[in-house]
């Protein structure tokens, strides 16, 4: 029993706020996140999840949100046309450039 107590009193000694702080601050591997979330990501997120709360209002309520629920599936069309522009924009310049490199070699 006395054993017991000992190794309960070396846990609370080393889980103490004073010991935790001049600890390095351990990372779970499980909680790591995986990649960086994109702002693309988050406003899916926003957008999916308003347009979930606006469904869900009542009739009344609807007519208050039906502009801003187009205007943010307005939004997120020119933010797709927009990034599949400037891919575009940057194929053609990746191309331009191999033309130039193939230039100069002969």
């Amino acid at each position: 029993m006395n054993e017991a107590s000992d190794d309960d009193s070396q846990e609370d000694v080393s889980d103490s706020p004073a010991a935790k702080s001049s600890r390095k601050r351990s990372v779970d591997p499980g909680s790591a996140q995986k990649g960086k979330i994109t702002k693309i990501a988050r406003l899916a997120v926003v957008v999916d999840a308003l347009t979930e709360s606006l469904k869900t209002a009542s009739e009344e309520d609807w007519g208050k949100y039906e502009y801003k629920s187009q205007r943010l599936t307005f939004e997120e069309e020119q933010a797709k046309e927009k990034r599949r522009y400037d891919a575009d924009e940057a194929e053609k310049r990746h191309q331009h450039e191999l033309e130039g490199r193939r230039k100069k070699t002969t």
